[in-house]
Formats: structure tokens, C-alpha cells, sequence
């Protein structure tokens, strides 16, 4: 078996503003696909975001030779390639490519005989193709030599041009100045006459800002809100994505900040859409002004793709664990420290001191990676349809752990007054439910499956069901049920919990009700937990559960040693004492 240390579950996986009288009031929406940068060192006028995928690195300058067969024109060529992500190339012509190359130049003597030929980029994860970009002056601009999604060039075939490059169309992105404190560029002066292309007498763009987030906070008839530059034509002159405004009005003094950090979750949120993604750097996060919660986001996407928001500390790719993860704050002031409807997913952060929920999902099939809802007023996370957690500690709630039914996996909810879940639906798998003041699970538990956990001192219930529904039937294997009320509780007549190698000891009451069947392979001696009470669950050599697990091998077909052990997944030990297993504790 896999050696499973403390690092484990603690080592899982892996931002209001001022509205200027002048300007329309209205927030106008970044396309989908956009990465932004929160820090609380930013600032809440700065751009913010970068277009360009997080998920795929800058390739080397390419490699570019000449070949016969084409009829390219005379000239000097500047070659840039950048990677697709794997991930969502299909959805758009350019939705998350990554950074632009150095350039690689090559020159065309023989119009009626030379053609291209530029080498793939190495292959890397998450890159499905690549794109060549081609210009005739050194340092841009350069244009995609493809038209359509479809047109990349998959990674390891080679990209051959025989006609003259394209001069226009979509450019690459550049230079990612969003991750730094202050903005690349402000200017006050900016114009615009109902179209997406803006001017400046002062100047400063640059072909670097290209794929750079650009923010409006000011100007006779601008509308307030994140643009995308898409091209900068020169240093005066930049084209976005969309028109800054409403109006077919000139617009005139308009203000503007490309680049640098935005300063809160809450700034972007309402401003982002789906399929994006938010690294949020380690800090505390507090309500804003008259709001009701630290964060409140919703998906903005006709295709319905969520949002990642994810902490880190020095760096977007290092382990973010324990308080150093990023704090959702509400500081006895806010009601949530979060709120979300539609499908998002958070990854390590932290919510706690909400005067209610901590979370409090609406419509939302949410996922927590590596996240910590603790010492909230009402529920750690509240949601109406199941949550899904994987290494998620939910912990001294002042309500119940989770309330709308959890998924879960390596997770652990503790000590929260009611129940550690109202429900469950679903699947849980190698968790912890430890001293949550009424039950484990409480009643509504139906077509589940629970696999692998521990169930410790829960004084109402481990686990309870109101066998409301005939149908209700679910699968309890390898799960160590110790010191609680009772074990496994029916207070109908119709569920079933099948109950194969399952650890039974000192709980008040094994079974309540007629639930038991087939009721196989069950054990009934101490687990030999190390220090249960401080939430060490470590076992020794000698632990009962070692080996008693579901055994594969009587499928007949599978080798031997397919004996897992009962419990959280813990490793086979060669001496007492335990030492190579799982604990999961307050942090």
C-alpha cells in the first residue's frame, strides 16, 4: 500500500470601486478565459488580468529553416510560436494561448522557390497545439498564420508557410504585467468615438501590453468596467476587445490602468467570466464598504464554465498550506465569507468569522480543494445540492459542518456543534468525521456509498437515515466506527446499509433499526488509535484494521495482497507504534 504521512491530506493540491460621476455606471464584463491577479499590496483601479493561459509556459524562441516549394516574397520574417491550452483551445480562436516566444528571424531571397518550415515547440502538459505568428518588423507586430481554432498546429508536426505571411488578424500575447503591484501604464487622457479603439495624446502602449487586462475608472461617457487589449497599432493608439462605452458619444478624458495586481476578490467579480481563473496571494481579506460579504461571485458565461479561485503564497505552482493560505475574513461583520451560485471552485483558501455561513452556496456544485471553513456563526458551508471537498477541513462551526449534503474525499469534519454533514448523497471516501457535537452524518442519507473513513466520537450518530424512500441503499466498506451514540441508526424501515469489513468499537449502540445486510467481515476489537483525542489516528503493526479490509483477491482473477486495511488508508507497518499513516490535525 501506498505510504500515506501527514502531508497528505495537509499538502492536497493542489478581489468596489469608485464609480467617477462622469462615467456610466455599469460594469462592463472581461471576456471568458482571463486570468487575473489578486494581492492585497495592489490596487483596486489596476488592470488586474492577463489573457494569456497560466497552465502552459513561454516556449523557446523557434526554430525556423527554409525549404523549397513556396513563393514567398522577398524580405526579412520575424517568427514568434505560442502554445494552445489543452484545456479550452476549442471554445475560441484565441481563448488561452499562452505567451509568445522570443522571435527567431528569417530571410526570403528566392520569391519563386523558398517556403518556411518552423519547428514544433517541445511538447509540455496541457498543450494540445501551437500557434505561428509571423511580422516584417523585429519586435512585432506579429499575426497568426491560421484562421479558425481548428487551425493550429498540433504539437510535434512541424509548420510549413509556402505564400506569403498573413499581415493581419489575431497577435499574440505578450509580456504578463499583471503580476506585479502597481499598473504598467496610466493615462488620463484617453478618447475614444464609439468604437473599441482608444487614443491617447500622452502615449505608452506597447506591443509588450498586448493580452494585458486594461481597467476604465474614469471618463465623459466610458463605461466603467475590464477590457482586453487585443493590438497596439503604436505607442498612442491601443484596440480592446470591445467599446469602452455605451454611447455613440465621443468619449473624452477618460482614465486608464494597464496591468498590476487589483486588491481584493471582490474588485473583479462581478466582472470576470467563466472558464477564468483568480490566484489569490496569501493575505487577509476582509468585507468592503456596505457589503454584505467578503466575496460574492456568480459565473458570467453563456457556456456555463465556473471560475477557479486559488491561493498561493510566494508562488502560483508551490504547496499553500495551513495559515499561510489566503484568509476570507468576516470579522463578526460580514454575514458570508462567501457567497457563490454557479459551478466554481476554490482552492487553498480559508473562510471563517462569518456571523452566518462561512460559505453559503446558491445553486452551485461547488468544489474546495485544499480549503478550511472554520469558526463561522452558522454552517462551515452551506449549500441547497451536494458540495464536493477533497483535502477540505471543516471545523468548530457554530451550526453544522456541511448542510446540503458533501462529497467528499480525504477531508476532515470536526467538532462542530450539530451534525459534521445534514446528508448524504453521494460519495465519501477516506475522511475524517471527528466530535461534531450531535452526529457524523445526520438523517436524509440515501444512495450513498462510504468508503475508507473514520467515524469518531460523534455522540448522536456516525451515521443516521430517515428511510423515507424505498430505494434508499448504499454501501458502507472499510470504515472504522469508534466511540460514537450509535454507529449506524434507521428511524424507517426502508434503508439498507450493505456492510462489508467494517471496524465496530466502544460505541454506545453498533445498529438501530432493520438496516443490516449483508452485515459480512465485520470486526469488533479497538483500532489501537495512537491518540484519537488529539486527533492522531495513527495505528500501530498490531491494529485489527491492518489487512481487514475488503478483499479483492476473492474476485478469483486478481493476484494476492488486495487485502486493504479498514479505515483511512493506512500503510502496512513492520513495527508497533505506528508512524506511516495518515493524521489529519487542526491547523
Amino acid at each position: 500500500m501506498e505510504n500515506l504521512r501527514r502531508s497528505v491530506v495537509k499538502k492536497l493540491f493542489l478581489t468596489i470601486f469608485l464609480l467617477v460621476s462622469l462615467c456610466r455606471i455599469s460594469f462592463a464584463a472581461i471576456a471568458d478565459n482571463t486570468v487575473f491577479e489578486v494581492r492585497t499590496t495592489g490596487d483596486a483601479n489596476n488592470g488586474g488580468g492577463y489573457a494569456g493561459s497560466p497552465f502552459v509556459p513561454r516556449p523557446d524562441a523557434p526554430t525556423v529553416t527554409k525549404t523549397t516549394g513556396g513563393s514567398i516574397a522577398n524580405g526579412t520574417y520575424y517568427v514568434v510560436v505560442a502554445y494552445y491550452d489543452r484545456r479550452s483551445w476549442y471554445w475560441s480562436d484565441d481563448a488561452y494561448t499562452g505567451q509568445a516566444s522570443e522571435e527567431t528571424a528569417v530571410t526570403i531571397s528566392d520569391s519563386t522557390n523558398d517556403a518556411i518550415i518552423v519547428t514544433s515547440p517541445a511538447p509540455t502538459e496541457n498543450a494540445k497545439k501551437y500557434k505561428v505568428f509571423i511580422g516584417t518588423t523585429s519586435g512585432g507586430p506579429y499575426y497568426a498564420q491560421h484562421t479558425g481554432h481548428a487551425q493550429g498546429t498540433n504539437i510535434g508536426t512541424n509548420w510549413t508557410g509556402t505564400t506569403t505571411p498573413l499581415t493581419s488578424g489575431i497577435e499574440p500575447y505578450r509580456t504578463d504585467y499583471s503580476q506585479q503591484d502597481t499598473a504598467q501604464l496610466t493615462l488620463t487622457d484617453i478618447a475614444c468615438n464609439n468604437s473599441s479603439t482608444i487614443t491617447s495624446a500622452t502615449g505608452g502602449f506597447t506591443q509588450e501590453m498586448i493580452g494585458n487586462i486594461l481597467k476604465v475608472t474614469a471618463g465623459t461617457d466610458f463605461t466603467v468596467g475590464y477590457y482586453q487589449i487585443m493590438s497596439v497599432p503604436n505607442t498612442n493608439t491601443a484596440v480592446l476587445d470591445r467599446k469602452p462605452t455605451s454611447t455613440t458619444d465621443a468619449e473624452t478624458n477618460g482614465t486608464i490602468y494597464v496591468g498590476g495586481a487589483t486588491n481584493h476578490p471582490a474588485t473583479i467579480a462581478s466582472g470576470i467570466g467563466g472558464s477564468s481563473t483568480v490566484y489569490i496571494k496569501s493575505g487577509t481579506y476582509q468585507k468592503v464598504g456596505a457589503a454584505t460579504t467578503v466575496l460574492t461571485t456568480a459565473v458570467n458565461s453563456s457556456n456555463g464554465h465556473g471560475i477557479w479561485w486559488i491561493g498561493y503564497v510566494t508562488s502560483r505552482t508551490t504547496e499553500t498550506l495551513g495559515d499561510d493560505r489566503p484568509l476570507f475574513d468576516g470579522n463578526s461583520a460580514a454575514t458570508n465569507a462567501l457567497y457563490s451560485s454557479g459551478r466554481q471552485t476554490f482552492c487553498n483558501l480559508r473562510f471563517s468569522g462569518a456571523t452566518s455561513h462561512g460559505v453559503n452556496l446558491n445553486n452551485s456544485s461547488s468544489r474546495f480543494v485544499n480549503c478550511k471553513s472554520s469558526s463561522n456563526g452558522g454552517a462551515g458551508i452551506n449549500s441547497d445540492t451536494q458540495t464536493f471537498l477533497f483535502g477540505t477541513e471543516v471545523n468548530n462551526n457554530s451550526v453544522n459542518g456541511v448542510n446540503g449534503g458533501v462529497n467528499a474525499l480525504y477531508s476532515y469534519i470536526h467538532d462542530n456543534t450539530g451534525v459534521g454533514s445534514t446528508k448524504n448523497n453521494g460519495a465519501l471516501v477516506n475522511n475524517i468525521f471527528d466530535s461534531n457535537s450531535t452526529s457524523a452524518l445526520g438523517d436524509g442519507i440515501n444512495n450513498f456509498m462510504t468508503v475508507g473513513n473514520i467515524f469518531y466520537n460523534n455522540p448522536n450518530a456516525a451515521m443516521q437515515s430517515n428511510g423515507d424512500e424505498p430505494a434508499d441503499i448504499g454501501f458502507v466498506v472499510n470504515n472504522i466506527f469508534s466511540s460514537n451514540g450509535y454507529a449506524l441508526y434507521e428511524n424507517g424501515a426502508s434503508t439498507q446499509f450493505l456492510l462489508f469489513n467494517n471496524s465496530f468499537y466502544g460505541n454506545t449502540t453498533n445498529f438501530f433499526g432493520t438496516i443490516i445486510f449483508p452485515n459480512t467481515n465485520n470486526i469488533t476489537t479497538d483500532p489501537a488509535f495512537a491518540n484519537a483525542a488529539s486527533a492522531d489516528f495513527t495505528v500501530g503493526a498490531a491494529s485489527p484494521v491492518i489487512g481487514a479490509g475488503f478483499d479483492m483477491s476473492k474476485l478469483g482473477i486478481l493476484a494476492t495482497d488486495f487485502n486493504v486495511n479498514i479505515g483511512v488508508d493506512q500503510s502496512d507497518h513492520v513495527t508497533a507504534g505506528g508512524g506511516n499513516v495518515i493524521i489529519i490535525e487542526e491547523d
